[in-house]
């Protein structure tokens, strides 16, 4: 029975900590940013970074803010602790274990140990998405998988993210299409603009009208441009 009861109160103990953790937010007092429980109202990091985020969970159970001291950002755990030095420019939040982060004016990734596994090699990155992330390279774009392996050459003039199994692409001339993940032009550069796709349909601009299309590049709906 007093097994029992232990068992109880560890859980609940580790219940009360991720809950704490799960509602430490920012707060900010005389122009500096720290971290705060916004239920009890307790003070988890004093003020005394420029910026910071709100508590974020990873995947294994922990919790960690990205901070910046005025000189470089680096992340601290839901106690306060340095687990990341600040050695970028820049930082993001984890996704499936993965961050960019910006050192030396370039774009990279870090694992959740702080460890480069895609080299800042950068003028730009963006997120990963369906596993790849478009990044710039002389004024070029492509896309790189999580690995950091060149899945699609840098032969696009800008593009956009990938959604439903396309991106948005443009061309030499300035013409948008949507590629595939083997980048294969699905639908053909035809458009002035043209955006991600989100919940099956994509914003696109074809000169004249604003018009919103699924995938197979059929016209879903449209209005005049002007109005």
């Amino acid at each position: 029975m007093r097994t029992k009861n232990l068992f109880t109160l560890i859980a609940a103990m580790l219940f009360a900590a991720a809950s704490s953790a799960q509602y430490t937010n920012v707060f900010y007092e005389k122009g500096k940013a720290g971290l705060k429980n916004s239920v009890t109202g307790e003070v988890v990091v004093p003020a005394k970074y420029l910026s910071a985020s709100n508590m974020i969970q990873l995947s294994d159970g922990s919790f960690y803010s990205f901070v910046y001291d005025g000189a470089k950002v680096g992340y601290i755990n839901d106690h306060g602790e340095v687990i990341i030095p600040f050695i970028f420019e820049e930082a993001s939040i984890f996704s499936d274990g993965l961050a960019k982060v910006k050192m030396n004016g370039k774009y990279g990734y870090i694992n959740t140990s702080g460890q480069l596994v895609i080299p800042c090699n950068y003028v730009f990155a963006a997120g990963f998405h369906s596993n790849l992330s478009r990044v710039e390279q002389n004024g070029k774009y492509g896309f790189i998988d999580r690995q950091g392996n060149i899945v699609l050459g840098f032969n696009y003039y800008n593009a956009g993210d990938f959604a439903d199994g396309v991106a948005p692409v443009m061309n030499e001339q300035g013409m948008w299409g949507f590629i595939n993940a083997q980048g294969n032009f699905v639908i053909q550069p035809s458009f002035i603009k043209a955006e991600s796709f989100k919940n099956g349909e994509a914003i696109v601009h074809n000169g004249e009208k604003i018009v919103y299309i699924n995938t197979q590049g059929k016209v879903l709906r449209e209005h005049d441009a002007n109005h």
